[in-house]
Protein backbone atom coordinates (compact mmCIF):
# COMPACT_ATOMS: atom_id res chain seq x y z
CA UNK A 1 0.00 0.00 0.00
CA UNK A 2 2.09 2.85 -1.39
CA UNK A 3 1.01 5.99 -2.87
CA UNK A 4 2.20 6.51 -6.63
CA UNK A 5 5.58 8.33 -5.85
CA UNK A 6 6.22 5.06 -3.92
CA UNK A 7 6.58 3.39 -7.25
CA UNK A 8 8.91 5.70 -8.80
CA UNK A 9 7.41 6.30 -11.99
CA UNK A 10 6.50 2.32 -12.13
CA UNK A 11 3.22 2.66 -14.36
CA UNK A 12 6.13 3.95 -17.13
CA UNK A 13 5.99 7.64 -16.43
CA UNK A 14 9.44 7.63 -14.75
CA UNK A 15 11.37 5.32 -16.20
CA UNK A 16 14.76 6.52 -14.99
CA UNK A 17 13.64 6.69 -11.22
CA UNK A 18 12.39 3.57 -11.35
CA UNK A 19 15.73 2.35 -12.55
CA UNK A 20 17.32 4.10 -9.51
CA UNK A 21 14.92 2.27 -6.88
CA UNK A 22 16.08 -1.23 -8.18
CA UNK A 23 19.49 -0.45 -7.54
CA UNK A 24 19.12 1.24 -4.25
CA UNK A 25 16.32 0.90 -1.73
CA UNK A 26 14.73 4.11 0.04
CA UNK A 27 16.51 4.41 3.11
CA UNK A 28 14.18 6.51 4.72
CA UNK A 29 11.30 4.52 3.77
CA UNK A 30 13.37 1.34 5.50
CA UNK A 31 14.03 3.28 8.35
CA UNK A 32 10.80 4.07 8.81
CA UNK A 33 9.55 0.21 8.26
CA UNK A 34 12.51 -1.00 11.41
CA UNK A 35 10.21 1.75 13.46
CA UNK A 36 13.31 3.99 13.50
CA UNK A 37 11.52 7.50 12.86
CA UNK A 38 12.62 9.44 9.30
CA UNK A 39 10.73 11.81 6.42
CA UNK A 40 8.52 9.15 4.96
CA UNK A 41 6.82 8.00 7.87
CA UNK A 42 7.41 9.25 11.76
CA UNK A 43 5.18 6.07 12.77
CA UNK A 44 5.77 2.54 12.27
CA UNK A 45 3.64 1.16 9.47
CA UNK A 46 1.42 -1.83 10.18
CA UNK A 47 3.00 -5.09 9.61
CA UNK A 48 3.10 -8.38 7.66
CA UNK A 49 3.83 -12.26 9.17
CA UNK A 50 6.99 -13.78 8.67
CA UNK A 51 5.84 -17.33 7.55
CA UNK A 52 9.59 -18.42 8.52
CA UNK A 53 8.15 -19.51 11.84
CA UNK A 54 5.52 -21.24 10.93
CA UNK A 55 2.81 -18.26 10.46
CA UNK A 56 -0.37 -19.29 8.98
CA UNK A 57 0.14 -16.17 6.94
CA UNK A 58 0.12 -12.58 6.52
CA UNK A 59 -1.83 -10.09 7.87
CA UNK A 60 -4.65 -7.58 5.98
CA UNK A 61 -3.26 -4.60 5.31
CA UNK A 62 -5.87 -2.43 7.16
CA UNK A 63 -5.24 -4.23 10.63
CA UNK A 64 -2.70 -2.67 13.48
CA UNK A 65 0.73 -3.90 14.10
CA UNK A 66 -0.46 -4.90 17.45
CA UNK A 67 -3.21 -7.37 16.26
CA UNK A 68 -0.78 -8.86 14.07
CA UNK A 69 1.64 -9.79 16.71
CA UNK A 70 -1.26 -11.07 18.70
CA UNK A 71 -1.66 -13.04 15.68
CA UNK A 72 1.40 -14.39 14.89
CA UNK A 73 2.38 -15.71 18.60
CA UNK A 74 -0.95 -17.24 18.36
CA UNK A 75 0.15 -19.29 15.33
CA UNK A 76 4.05 -19.78 16.59
CA UNK A 77 6.00 -17.15 14.25
CA UNK A 78 7.29 -13.96 15.26
CA UNK A 79 7.09 -10.35 13.31
CA UNK A 80 10.39 -9.24 10.95
CA UNK A 81 11.94 -6.04 12.04
CA UNK A 82 11.23 -4.29 9.02
CA UNK A 83 7.36 -4.72 7.69
CA UNK A 84 5.05 -2.37 5.70
CA UNK A 85 3.05 -2.65 2.84
CA UNK A 86 3.34 -0.97 -1.02
CA UNK A 87 1.74 -1.77 -4.31
CA UNK A 88 2.64 -4.39 -7.30
CA UNK A 89 1.20 -5.30 -10.73
CA UNK A 90 -0.39 -8.79 -9.94
CA UNK A 91 1.39 -10.26 -12.64
CA UNK A 92 4.69 -9.87 -11.06
CA UNK A 93 3.79 -11.73 -8.25
CA UNK A 94 4.35 -14.60 -10.38
CA UNK A 95 7.68 -14.09 -10.37
CA UNK A 96 10.43 -11.83 -8.46
CA UNK A 97 9.12 -8.91 -7.13
CA UNK A 98 10.27 -5.19 -7.85
CA UNK A 99 12.07 -3.14 -5.58
CA UNK A 100 10.16 -0.21 -6.44
CA UNK A 101 7.12 -1.81 -5.09
CA UNK A 102 8.05 -1.64 -2.00
CA UNK A 103 11.38 0.38 -0.96
CA UNK A 104 8.86 3.95 -0.38
CA UNK A 105 6.11 1.57 1.05
CA UNK A 106 6.33 3.53 4.51
CA UNK A 107 5.79 6.68 2.59
CA UNK A 108 1.71 7.11 2.91
CA UNK A 109 -0.40 3.70 3.89
CA UNK A 110 -3.65 6.11 2.61
CA UNK A 111 -3.37 6.50 -0.52
CA UNK A 112 -4.78 4.36 -3.60
CA UNK A 113 -2.77 2.11 -5.80
CA UNK A 114 -2.19 3.44 -9.21
CA UNK A 115 -4.14 1.87 -12.09
CA UNK A 116 -3.11 -1.81 -12.90
CA UNK A 117 -1.61 -2.26 -9.39
CA UNK A 118 -2.91 -4.06 -6.34
CA UNK A 119 -1.92 -3.59 -2.47
CA UNK A 120 0.49 -5.88 -1.13
CA UNK A 121 1.70 -6.48 2.73
CA UNK A 122 5.89 -7.30 2.30
CA UNK A 123 8.71 -7.48 4.53
CA UNK A 124 11.78 -6.05 3.84
CA UNK A 125 14.41 -8.60 2.86
CA UNK A 126 18.14 -8.13 4.24
CA UNK A 127 20.72 -5.59 2.25
CA UNK A 128 21.83 -8.28 -0.78
CA UNK A 129 18.88 -10.61 -0.71
CA UNK A 130 15.96 -10.96 -2.63
CA UNK A 131 12.10 -10.26 -1.77
CA UNK A 132 11.46 -13.73 -1.52
CA UNK A 133 10.22 -14.94 1.43
CA UNK A 134 12.37 -17.66 3.10
CA UNK A 135 8.82 -20.08 2.25
CA UNK A 136 9.83 -19.53 -1.41
CA UNK A 137 6.39 -16.87 -1.35
CA UNK A 138 6.56 -13.80 -2.76
CA UNK A 139 4.67 -10.69 -1.36
CA UNK A 140 1.65 -10.43 -3.15
CA UNK A 141 0.80 -13.86 -3.36
CA UNK A 142 -2.77 -14.64 -3.29
CA UNK A 143 -3.34 -18.00 -1.89
CA UNK A 144 -6.56 -20.13 -1.06
CA UNK A 145 -7.37 -23.33 0.68
CA UNK A 146 -9.75 -26.23 0.28
CA UNK A 147 -10.00 -28.33 3.59
CA UNK A 148 -12.25 -31.40 3.62
CA UNK A 149 -13.92 -32.48 7.30
CA UNK A 150 -13.19 -28.61 8.22
CA UNK A 151 -16.18 -28.31 10.94
CA UNK A 152 -15.02 -30.24 13.83
CA UNK A 153 -12.13 -31.90 15.46
CA UNK A 154 -8.48 -31.36 13.44
CA UNK A 155 -9.87 -30.30 10.20
CA UNK A 156 -11.53 -27.09 12.14
CA UNK A 157 -7.98 -25.81 14.05
CA UNK A 158 -6.11 -26.02 10.27
CA UNK A 159 -9.22 -24.20 9.25
CA UNK A 160 -9.08 -21.42 11.83
CA UNK A 161 -4.91 -20.90 11.91
CA UNK A 162 -5.64 -20.94 8.11
CA UNK A 163 -8.53 -18.17 8.34
CA UNK A 164 -6.49 -16.04 10.95
CA UNK A 165 -3.44 -15.94 8.63
CA UNK A 166 -6.05 -14.21 6.16
CA UNK A 167 -6.57 -17.01 3.89
CA UNK A 168 -10.03 -17.89 2.12
CA UNK A 169 -10.61 -21.39 2.77
CA UNK A 170 -13.58 -23.65 0.77
CA UNK A 171 -14.66 -26.27 4.02
CA UNK A 172 -16.44 -29.48 2.42
CA UNK A 173 -18.29 -31.48 4.99
CA UNK A 174 -21.66 -32.65 5.94
CA UNK A 175 -22.14 -30.38 8.32
CA UNK A 176 -21.36 -26.58 8.47
CA UNK A 177 -19.53 -24.67 11.45
CA UNK A 178 -21.61 -21.74 12.54
CA UNK A 179 -19.21 -20.24 14.77
CA UNK A 180 -16.15 -19.94 11.88
CA UNK A 181 -18.74 -18.41 9.75
CA UNK A 182 -19.48 -15.86 12.01
CA UNK A 183 -16.00 -15.20 12.92
CA UNK A 184 -15.10 -15.37 9.30
CA UNK A 185 -18.04 -14.34 6.90
CA UNK A 186 -15.20 -12.94 4.24
CA UNK A 187 -12.89 -15.53 4.10
CA UNK A 188 -15.23 -18.97 4.48
CA UNK A 189 -17.06 -20.94 1.87
CA UNK A 190 -19.08 -24.18 3.62
CA UNK A 191 -20.15 -26.78 2.15
CA UNK A 192 -22.41 -29.63 2.69
CA UNK A 193 -21.06 -32.50 1.45
CA UNK A 194 -21.02 -36.69 2.34
CA UNK A 195 -17.50 -37.71 0.90
CA UNK A 196 -18.69 -41.15 1.17
CA UNK A 197 -21.48 -40.40 -1.45
CA UNK A 198 -19.21 -41.08 -4.53
CA UNK A 199 -22.68 -39.26 -6.64
CA UNK A 200 -22.97 -36.55 -5.29
CA UNK A 201 -19.01 -35.78 -5.13
CA UNK A 202 -18.86 -36.20 -9.08
CA UNK A 203 -21.85 -34.29 -9.64
CA UNK A 204 -19.58 -31.74 -7.24
CA UNK A 205 -16.85 -31.69 -9.24
CA UNK A 206 -17.95 -31.72 -12.71
CA UNK A 207 -20.07 -28.78 -11.42
CA UNK A 208 -16.45 -26.51 -11.44
CA UNK A 209 -17.58 -25.46 -7.87
CA UNK A 210 -13.90 -26.13 -7.58
CA UNK A 211 -12.15 -24.19 -10.08
CA UNK A 212 -14.12 -21.15 -9.76
CA UNK A 213 -13.25 -20.93 -5.69
CA UNK A 214 -9.54 -21.42 -6.95
CA UNK A 215 -9.42 -19.58 -10.30
CA UNK A 216 -7.95 -15.93 -9.02
CA UNK A 217 -5.28 -17.21 -6.83
CA UNK A 218 -1.79 -17.66 -7.11
CA UNK A 219 -1.09 -20.46 -4.41
CA UNK A 220 -3.70 -23.53 -4.14
CA UNK A 221 -3.68 -25.72 -1.22
CA UNK A 222 -6.18 -28.72 -0.50
CA UNK A 223 -6.15 -30.36 2.49
CA UNK A 224 -7.76 -34.07 2.49
CA UNK A 225 -8.18 -34.31 6.40
CA UNK A 226 -11.78 -36.13 6.50
CA UNK A 227 -11.56 -39.48 7.71
CA UNK A 228 -13.19 -42.37 9.68
CA UNK A 229 -11.82 -45.11 11.94
CA UNK A 230 -14.67 -47.48 11.44
CA UNK A 231 -15.55 -50.08 11.10
CA UNK A 232 -12.77 -51.48 14.31
CA UNK A 233 -12.90 -55.17 14.77
CA UNK A 234 -11.76 -58.60 13.38
CA UNK A 235 -12.44 -59.05 9.39
CA UNK A 236 -15.40 -61.09 10.28
CA UNK A 237 -17.47 -58.51 12.19
CA UNK A 238 -16.77 -55.77 9.44
CA UNK A 239 -20.16 -54.49 7.28
CA UNK A 240 -19.41 -54.61 3.98
CA UNK A 241 -21.14 -51.13 3.57
CA UNK A 242 -19.23 -49.73 6.47
CA UNK A 243 -16.18 -50.93 4.63
CA UNK A 244 -16.90 -49.18 1.38
CA UNK A 245 -18.24 -46.21 3.44
CA UNK A 246 -14.42 -46.13 4.95
CA UNK A 247 -12.79 -46.50 1.36
CA UNK A 248 -14.50 -43.56 -0.33
CA UNK A 249 -14.00 -41.46 2.80
CA UNK A 250 -10.41 -42.24 3.60
CA UNK A 251 -9.20 -43.25 -0.65
CA UNK A 252 -11.25 -42.18 -3.18
CA UNK A 253 -12.44 -39.02 -1.81
CA UNK A 254 -8.85 -37.55 -1.64
CA UNK A 255 -7.82 -39.28 -4.52
CA UNK A 256 -10.63 -37.83 -6.63
CA UNK A 257 -10.36 -34.02 -5.10
CA UNK A 258 -6.45 -34.06 -5.82
CA UNK A 259 -7.20 -35.30 -9.48
CA UNK A 260 -9.78 -32.44 -9.65
CA UNK A 261 -7.41 -29.84 -8.03
CA UNK A 262 -4.48 -30.27 -10.13
CA UNK A 263 -6.34 -30.53 -13.24
CA UNK A 264 -8.37 -26.99 -12.24
CA UNK A 265 -5.08 -25.54 -11.36
CA UNK A 266 -2.95 -25.18 -13.85
CA UNK A 267 -2.36 -21.95 -14.23
CA UNK A 268 -1.48 -21.42 -10.65
CA UNK A 269 1.94 -20.16 -9.64
CA UNK A 270 2.05 -23.40 -6.91
CA UNK A 271 0.11 -25.86 -5.48
CA UNK A 272 0.31 -27.74 -2.70
CA UNK A 273 -1.89 -30.88 -1.72
CA UNK A 274 -1.66 -32.41 1.89
CA UNK A 275 -3.13 -35.52 3.31
CA UNK A 276 -3.70 -36.28 7.11
CA UNK A 277 -2.39 -39.45 7.59
CA UNK A 278 -1.36 -41.56 10.49
CA UNK A 279 0.84 -43.69 12.21
CA UNK A 280 -1.42 -46.71 11.53
CA UNK A 281 -0.32 -45.96 7.60
CA UNK A 282 2.91 -48.50 8.76
CA UNK A 283 2.08 -49.45 12.09
CA UNK A 284 -0.37 -52.81 12.03
CA UNK A 285 -3.23 -52.85 15.17
CA UNK A 286 -5.46 -55.42 15.78
CA UNK A 287 -9.07 -54.47 14.76
CA UNK A 288 -7.83 -51.58 12.25
CA UNK A 289 -7.77 -53.77 9.25
CA UNK A 290 -9.67 -51.06 7.05
CA UNK A 291 -8.14 -48.01 8.75
CA UNK A 292 -4.49 -49.24 8.55
CA UNK A 293 -4.96 -50.01 5.04
CA UNK A 294 -6.38 -46.73 3.66
CA UNK A 295 -4.04 -44.62 5.59
CA UNK A 296 -1.69 -46.54 3.73
CA UNK A 297 -3.31 -45.80 0.77
CA UNK A 298 -2.87 -42.31 0.81
CA UNK A 299 0.92 -42.16 1.86
CA UNK A 300 1.54 -44.22 -0.90
CA UNK A 301 -0.55 -42.06 -3.34
CA UNK A 302 1.64 -39.10 -2.07
CA UNK A 303 4.65 -40.97 -3.36
CA UNK A 304 3.55 -42.19 -6.19
CA UNK A 305 2.96 -38.50 -7.00
CA UNK A 306 6.25 -36.50 -5.82
CA UNK A 307 7.59 -39.67 -8.43
CA UNK A 308 5.26 -37.94 -11.29
CA UNK A 309 6.90 -33.99 -10.69
CA UNK A 310 3.95 -32.45 -11.66
CA UNK A 311 4.95 -28.74 -12.27
CA UNK A 312 4.56 -26.56 -9.60
CA UNK A 313 2.81 -29.16 -7.23
CA UNK A 314 3.95 -30.25 -3.88
CA UNK A 315 2.40 -33.18 -1.95
CA UNK A 316 2.79 -34.59 1.95
CA UNK A 317 0.91 -37.48 3.23
CA UNK A 318 1.34 -36.11 7.10
CA UNK A 319 0.77 -37.85 10.30
CA UNK A 320 -0.41 -35.46 13.41
CA UNK A 321 0.12 -37.39 16.09
CA UNK A 322 -2.66 -39.21 18.50
CA UNK A 323 -5.22 -35.87 18.77
CA UNK A 324 -7.79 -35.26 21.10
CA UNK A 325 -10.55 -35.61 18.66
CA UNK A 326 -14.12 -36.98 18.58
CA UNK A 327 -12.14 -40.07 16.81
CA UNK A 328 -10.32 -40.59 19.99
CA UNK A 329 -13.82 -40.71 21.80
CA UNK A 330 -15.26 -43.46 19.86
CA UNK A 331 -11.98 -45.45 19.80
CA UNK A 332 -12.59 -45.56 23.59
CA UNK A 333 -15.86 -46.39 23.13
CA UNK A 334 -14.86 -49.61 21.15
CA UNK A 335 -15.52 -52.95 22.99
CA UNK A 336 -12.49 -54.67 23.62
CA UNK A 337 -13.30 -57.81 22.07
CA UNK A 338 -13.01 -55.24 18.65
CA UNK A 339 -10.27 -53.30 19.89
CA UNK A 340 -7.33 -55.48 22.03
CA UNK A 341 -5.69 -51.95 22.62
CA UNK A 342 -8.62 -49.96 23.90
CA UNK A 343 -7.11 -49.56 27.18
CA UNK A 344 -3.82 -47.86 25.87
CA UNK A 345 -5.85 -45.36 24.23
CA UNK A 346 -7.95 -44.67 27.34
CA UNK A 347 -4.59 -43.92 29.08
CA UNK A 348 -3.41 -41.48 26.80
CA UNK A 349 -6.79 -39.27 27.55
CA UNK A 350 -6.77 -40.00 31.14
CA UNK A 351 -2.74 -38.74 31.43
CA UNK A 352 -3.39 -35.86 29.27
CA UNK A 353 -1.22 -37.32 26.73
CA UNK A 354 -3.68 -36.44 23.65
CA UNK A 355 -2.37 -33.19 21.33
CA UNK A 356 -5.10 -30.60 21.39
CA UNK A 357 -6.72 -30.27 18.01
CA UNK A 358 -6.34 -26.39 17.75
CA UNK A 359 -2.28 -26.02 18.39
CA UNK A 360 -1.73 -29.27 16.08
CA UNK A 361 -3.81 -27.87 13.23
CA UNK A 362 -2.13 -24.19 13.59
CA UNK A 363 1.67 -26.32 13.75
CA UNK A 364 -0.23 -28.22 10.17
CA UNK A 365 -0.96 -24.97 8.82
CA UNK A 366 2.58 -23.49 9.17
CA UNK A 367 4.15 -26.57 7.64
CA UNK A 368 1.65 -26.59 4.93
CA UNK A 369 2.48 -22.99 4.34
CA UNK A 370 6.26 -23.44 4.97
CA UNK A 371 9.55 -23.85 2.95
CA UNK A 372 10.01 -27.71 3.64
CA UNK A 373 6.22 -28.68 2.93
CA UNK A 374 6.79 -31.47 0.17
CA UNK A 375 10.56 -32.03 0.38
CA UNK A 376 9.80 -35.40 1.48
CA UNK A 377 6.15 -37.15 0.04
CA UNK A 378 5.34 -39.12 3.67
CA UNK A 379 6.08 -37.12 7.28
CA UNK A 380 5.50 -37.65 10.64
CA UNK A 381 4.25 -34.08 12.45
CA UNK A 382 6.31 -35.03 15.82
CA UNK A 383 9.55 -35.43 13.44
CA UNK A 384 9.74 -32.26 12.22
CA UNK A 385 11.40 -29.73 14.15
CA UNK A 386 10.01 -26.35 14.99
CA UNK A 387 8.61 -24.28 12.74
CA UNK A 388 8.99 -26.96 10.11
Amino acid sequence: MAEDAALGGAGGADAPAERRLRRRPDRAAVAGAAGAPGPASAARPQGALDRRAGAAGCTSPDRSERAARADLRAAGGRLTAQAGVGCERPAESLGRPRKAAWTKAAASESTACPQGFQRIAWTTPAAGSSAIRADGTMPGMNTKAIVTGHSRGLGAGITRALLAGGIPVLGLSRTADPALAQAHPALLEQCALDLADRAALSAWLESGAMGRFLADAQRVLLVNNAGVVTPIGPLGTQAPAAVADAVAINVAAPLMLSAAFVAATERAAERRILHVSSGAAHTAYPGWAVYCATKAALDHHARCVALDAAERLRICSLAPGVIDTGMQAQIRDTDAAHFPLRERFVGLQRDGALADPERCGARIAGHLLGEGFGKAPVADLRELGPGS
